[in-house]
Formats: C-alpha cells, sequence, structure tokens
C-alpha cells in the first residue's frame, strides 16, 4: 500500500507541474500578444497627396510601408500643418505608445495605433487639434503664442486642419471664464 499512494502522489505532482506550465505558457503568450504592438503594415504617406487627407484612399496600401512598431498619424505645425502617416519606428518610437490619445512632441501632434493600416483616418487627430475644451478658457488671438497653443487649440489660431474663418471675430465678444477676469 505505501508503494501505490507514493505513486499516486508522484503521478498527482507530475500532472500538477503539466497543467501549471500549460497554464503558464498560455499566459505568458497572451501577454506578450497584448504587449507587442505590431501593426505589420502602415500607410506612408502626407497630405500634400490628394489621396491622403484626413482619409486615406484604400488604393494606398500598394505604398505602405512594412512595420514593427505602431502606425501612426501625425500633424507639423512646421510644415503648414501637414498631415503625415507611416511607422514609429521611422522616428523613434521604440516603445508602445498609447493608443488614440494625442501626444504632443516638439512641433508635432501624434496618434498612435496598433492594426494594419489603422492610419487611414486623422478623424481622432483633427477632432482633438480643433476641439480642446480648454480652448474655452483662453484669450484669442493672444493665447496664441502660448506653447502648443497653436496646435491644441487649432481652430482659434488659424489651423488650417481646422478651417478656422471667423472663429476669432466670435470669440472676441464671449464672456471670460471668472478665474481669468
Amino acid at each position: 500500500m505505501y508503494v501505490r499512494t507514493t505513486t499516486t502522489i508522484i503521478i498527482t505532482k507530475n500532472i500538477f507541474v503539466k497543467v501549471f506550465l500549460i497554464i503558464f505558457i498560455l499566459s505568458l503568450s497572451v501577454f506578450i500578444n497584448e504587449t507587442s504592438a505590431t501593426a505589420g503594415y502602415c500607410y506612408q504617406c502626407n497630405s500634400r497627396n490628394p489621396k491622403c487627407g484626413i482619409n486615406v484612399t484604400a488604393e494606398l496600401k500598394l505604398d505602405g510601408t512594412p512595420c514593427n512598431g505602431q502606425c501612426y498619424t501625425r500633424l507639423n505645425r512646421d510644415d503648414e500643418f501637414t498631415i503625415y502617416r507611416g511607422c514609429s519606428w521611422e522616428h523613434g518610437f521604440m516603445t508602445e505608445q498609447r493608443r488614440n490619445l494625442l501626444i504632443i512632441q516638439g512641433n508635432s501632434v501624434w496618434v498612435f495605433c496598433d492594426t494594419p493600416y489603422c492610419n487611414f483616418e486623422a478623424t481622432n487627430l483633427f477632432t482633438t487639434v480643433c476641439y480642446q475644451p480648454i480652448c474655452d478658457y483662453l484669450n484669442f488671438p493672444e493665447d496664441c503664442k502660448l506653447p502648443n497653443a497653436d496646435v491644441t487649440c487649432g481652430r482659434n489660431c488659424n489651423n488650417k486642419l481646422c478651417n478656422s474663418i471667423g472663429v476669432r471675430n466670435r470669440n472676441r465678444n464671449r464672456k471670460r471664464h471668472p478665474s481669468h477676469t
């Protein structure tokens, strides 16, 4: 009886170890899959091409770029607010960036995504740049001189992307927020 009990305990331990290893390997593969942001292919173009404006024409997939990082959509204020698209690794973003969140770096505003050709639209970038809630508390056109105000408050600072015609005149007549008086 003693031999049988020892054998049963050894078999039970072996099964437990195997089940634990299988669960560990599966958990590790899920973790790696979640943390690796590899888009595969991204659109690579800029808005000087009429097929690469706010939205991209699907035929530009032929010019897509392989990407082991994330796809990006970028707005550069030094280049007349041209919209650029490509792979994050081209510009030194070697670690994963938060998805669909505006990142301001230098004179550019970036939005990153993780799936193939996910940088096909600039709507998120456009909405974020043109309609920041904080802009309602600023005084335009003077506050366009603040750091990044021309990007974050684009519709108030003549950002061509936002078609800001007439917004300045409307803002001069509005009431200021009580904390700014």
